[in-house]
């Protein structure tokens, strides 16, 4: 299974028994961490080049 099937299934399991608005809340919560993160990981320099 891939990382990203393993995280659904995990997500899908520890918000089976949310109501519908806690449900919503916390996913959309989920997808603004995940842009932001993402964001941040893009434009963070690379301190690992190696300037040959």
């Amino acid at each position: 299974m891939s990382l990203i099937n393993e995280i659904k299934q995990k997500i899908k399991e520890d918000t089976a028994e949310l109501s519908t608005p806690e449900y919503v809340e916390l996913m959309r919560e989920l997808a603004m961490w995940a842009e932001d993160s993402a964001n941040i990981a893009e434009y963070e320099p690379d301190f690992n080049t190696d300037d040959e």
